[in-house]
This record gives structure tokens, sequence and C-alpha cells, in this order.
């Protein structure tokens, strides 16, 4: 008898539905697998074309899809098949094989997200999301502020550094909107890429490359032929829900600052929460080693009024500020960049950090970091 455990599994129906209701061949007879979706009541089965489905099942070890009851369709490509054919499975991807334990001792776990794709969680904070079939997808708030930055780039291919992989969702996103750009990937926990390339593997012929190690460290160790050319760093370090102190000082952002073109930019995802007394001061240090420094956040945000994410941009060129549109994205809470005298007054009396006086960010609201469709 075979054993019942939770899976996901992907398949695809062959023949235009009619119903909501599909019946497939199974290797184990008198076997039942359902699949169910929290936004099932949301669709009309008769909408429902032939296009891959991705969602948790529970059957056999390897369920191979008995009278299946669809609930919603979260992939969009299509597929075909030859008459008669039926369902065409596309792997099955145990639970265990969802978590991985990283070098620290916290756990990184994919979950299935009711948006489509993949939730990365560690330690119990969500920390990024990616739909390998909709790269183009942000589903955060703050990478959809990221997001934006990257399009207000110079058209063409990036040279583009990630420091902290998450689930390589911008790396995805800028391999997709500017084919041909050169990417790499800075990653403390081989564990947590492994993972990510398991459950959501890289789009193939993608030029990125990972490189493992603490990232301050890591800097110094990159080839010669980086100084002066990157385009863009994206600073997005987290270890657990807390951004170490060590990548928050002056000494940290100076070797950055080595490595950018004479118009490049590095942005930062900087968490906080009321008062945003971390969050000024890392604008105040950005600003003082890079000469010009804005901040894009939401205006109750900025007010002190909750937990958030605020991106802040960097560069020695006056340009890489000045670009910046008035108000970034359409987002549910309305953003603004705050930059010029506006910033002077935000981060006024903030200190500038230095490796002596460098502290974590603080602890989030779990809540601060869920998805928006």
């Amino acid at each position: 008898m075979s054993s019942a455990v939770s899976s996901f599994v992907r398949v695809a129906p062959c023949v235009s539905p009619v119903s909501g209701v599909f019946t497939g061949k199974t290797t184990e007879p008198g076997s039942r697998t359902v699949l169910r979706h929290p936004w099932h009541r949301r669709y009309s089965p008769v909408l429902f074309l032939p296009t891959w489905v991705e969602m948790r099942v529970r059957g056999p070890t390897r369920p191979h899809l008995a009278n299946l009851q669809l609930g919603h369709l979260n992939r969009l490509r299509p597929t075909q098949c030859a008459p008669g054919q039926g369902w065409q499975t596309d792997g099955v991807i145990d639970a265990s094989e969802l978590t991985a334990t990283l070098s620290s001792g916290l756990t990184a776990e994919m979950r299935h997200s009711s948006y489509g794709g993949w939730q990365l969680v560690v330690d119990g904070t969500p920390q990024s999301h990616v739909d390998p079939e909709r790269p183009e997808y942000l589903a955060y708030e703050y990478s959809r502020k990221i997001g934006s930055v990257i399009d207000g780039r110079a058209d063409g291919p990036l040279t583009v550094l990630h420091l902290g992989a998450g689930a390589m969702s911008l790396a995805r996103y800028i391999n997709h909107t500017r084919p041909g750009s050169r990417q790499q990937v800075l990653e403390l926990e081989p564990a947590l890429v492994d993972l990510v390339r398991k459950v959501a593997p890289l789009p193939k012929g993608a030029s990125i490359r990972v490189r493992y190690g603490d990232a301050r460290e890591t800097l110094g160790k990159l080839p010669k032929g980086l100084l002066g050319s990157v385009d863009l760093v994206i600073v997005d370090i987290f270890a657990g829900s807390r951004t170490p102190a060590h990548v928050t000082s002056m000494e940290f952002y100076r070797l950055i600052r080595e490595l950018l073109a004479p118009q490049g930019a590095v942005v930062t995802n900087i968490a906080d929460g009321k008062g945003l007394a971390f969050a000024k001061s890392q604008l105040a240090t950005m600003d003082a080693v890079f000469g010009h420094a804005a901040a894009i956040a939401d205006t109750g945000l900025l007010k002190g009024k909750r937990f958030g994410n605020v991106v802040a941009v960097a560069g020695t060129a006056f340009e890489v500020v000045d670009g910046l549109p008035p108000e970034v994205g359409h987002e549910v809470f309305p953003s603004k960049v705050v930059r010029g005298a506006e910033l002077q007054r935000l981060i006024s009396g903030a200190p500038v950090v230095t490796d002596a006086s460098a502290i974590p960010s603080p602890p989030p609201e779990k809540r601060a970091f869920q998805p928006r469709s």
C-alpha cells in the first residue's frame, strides 16, 4: 500500500475542459488525488483552458493523477498533446524536498504560493517570491520598487551584482526584461541556492553566476575586471529576518563604490519600524559614501506609522538620483521618492554607521513581507 504524503505535481490537460472535474490515469488502482486551491471559488470552471497547473496534492508517494478536481490554474504556459493522450505529468516534488537546513541552523522552506509560484520562507519569515513561468512578476512591494529602479536604467543589457540570493526573483526579472545582462549573485548559504534551483530552476541560457561566501568578504575576491564596470548593485541581505551589522557600515559601502561604473547605482532593501532610526542611519551612510542618495517608501512608513521596507538608491553621479520619477509603482500604499533637501531633512541628525557602531536591523513584523496581488 502506498504511503500518503504531501507532494507537489505539475500536470496539463490536453483537451479544452468544459468542467472543473477531470479524470486521469493512475498506477495505483482505486487511489484518489484531489487538488484544491484557496481561490477556487473565484474562477468559473468553464473558463479553464489547457494550461499547466501546479498545486499541493495528497496521495501515493508518486501519484499519477486520479479523479482530479481542479480548483485554480496558476500556470499560464499552454501545452499541446495528441488526441486521447490524457493528462501529462511533469514531475513530482515530495514535501521533504521543499526544506533545507542552513549553516546557521535556520530552516529554509519553499512554500507553494496562492499567487502562483513559490514563496521562500526562512526561520518563519517570508523573504522572497518567485514564479518561474512569470519572471516579470514581482510579488513584494519592495521588489517592485527595486524593479522600478531597474526599469529606469538606460536601455540595454546591464552588469549587475546581487548581494543576497533569496529566490533570485530580481535576477530572473533582469534576465527577462534586459536580455543579455551579465549577473553575479553572492550568497552565504549553498543549501538555500540548491533548494531554490531544485524547486524553481533558473532560465536556461541565463548569464547568472552564483558565488558562495559572506557578501562583504566575497566583494574583495571578485574579478578585477568588475572594478568600475558594474551598472547596478542590489543589496538584499538578511540572516533570517535581520540584516547583519557588518553589511551596513561606511566601510562596507566603500567596497561597493569601487565596483560601480560612472553612472552605476547601488540599491539597498532596508527593513525598519516606527521612527525609522535604522533606515535613516543607512541613508545617511550611503549619502556620505556615494554623494547622492534617495529613499523610496510609502508615505505612511515615512511618517513612522508602521514597519516596512525603505528602498535606498545611491550613486556617485547626480543623475542616478535625479533620474528617479517622483512616484514609483502602483502599490497598495502610495510611494514617493525622497531626495535632495527633503532627504537631508529626513536624515538630519542620523549617525553615519561605521564598523565600530554598526548594529543589525530591527526584527520585522512577519506581515511586512506578505506578497500582494
